[in-house]
């Protein structure tokens, strides 16, 4: 897959507000992983920390590494 900025943007924006295809349930936890308070979502991760609860997927290849993330709560974006 290939996005430029704009449109990962536009893509956490979607999750964020929860609309399609956000809002049929990606973050619905469908695993727990371990006892660090992290849950599987679909194609999500979803860790609390500290009373927020932030949404995030990373990845790599060839050198390269990614990451987004989301706090509902806050608004914020990384």
């Amino acid at each position: 897959l290939r996005a430029d900025a704009a449109q990962m943007a536009a893509l956490v924006a979607a999750a964020r507000d929860g609309r399609a295809p956000f809002g049929a349930g990606a973050e619905a936890p469908q695993a727990r992983r371990g006892d660090a308070g992290r849950e599987v979502g679909l194609g999500w991760l979803i860790t609390e920390r500290h009373g927020d609860r932030i949404t995030w997927h990373n990845g790599g290849t060839g050198g390269h590494r990614s990451f987004v993330g989301f706090s509902r709560e806050t608004g914020r974006v990384v």
